[in-house]
């Protein structure tokens, strides 16, 4: 499946027609190092339309 390399991080994103939605996966298995935090994980924010749906890693919405 085709993907968006950001960073290291692969981000997919395809119709899911059995749950009828728009499916978005993240794999964070080879993001450089330099985006990890303390605690080596990956700050994320995300947006649809342009509001936050979704904030993890100390990232303010």
């Amino acid at each position: 499946m085709p993907a968006i390399e950001v960073a290291g991080s692969l981000v997919f994103v395809y119709l899911d027609r059995q749950c009828k939605a728009l499916h978005v996966s993240v794999d964070l298995d080879t993001t450089e190092p330099w985006l990890l935090d303390a605690d080596e994980c990956v700050p994320m924010l995300i947006t649809v339309n342009g509001t936050a749906v979704y904030s993890a890693g100390g990232v303010a919405s």
